[in-house]
């Protein structure tokens, strides 16, 4: 029962992965720039402003993170830094060879008795 329980729950988690993935994909419109896509999209009864921003003055969509980007942009890498670090690189540790190690010796006790017989 309990393997038949872990594959139901692994089962759960790759369905819940891909849909994460997927709707990074479903929720965006075709590009405008495709004709052909932006009429079927205008006959069906679509609106360029109700897809995740509004038009500009110059035609182009000024995106607005709706809720759909920001779960699909969750998974995305931070920026770029815009340039180069300048600075060298900074000595955080100086490797050196371990310092001799003292073997450990037990302290005698004269309560106790050896544990091996006296060597001849």
């Amino acid at each position: 029962m309990s393997m038949r329980l872990t594959l139901c729950r692994i089962a759960a988690l790759c369905l819940l992965t891909l849909a994460l993935v997927a709707t990074g994909f479903a929720h965006r419109a075709p590009s405008p720039q495709e004709p052909a896509l932006q009429s079927a999209w205008l006959l069906s009864g679509g609106n360029w402003s109700g897809l995740c921003g509004e038009p500009g003055s110059d035609g182009q969509r000024s995106h607005v993170k709706c809720p759909a980007c920001q779960l699909a942009g969750a998974a995305d890498l931070p920026p770029a830094p815009a340039a180069a670090q300048s600075e060298r690189p900074r000595l955080l540790a100086v490797l050196a060879p371990p310092a001799a190690e003292v073997p450990l010796r037990p302290v005698l006790d004269p309560a106790h008795g050896s544990r091996a017989p006296p060597r001849a």
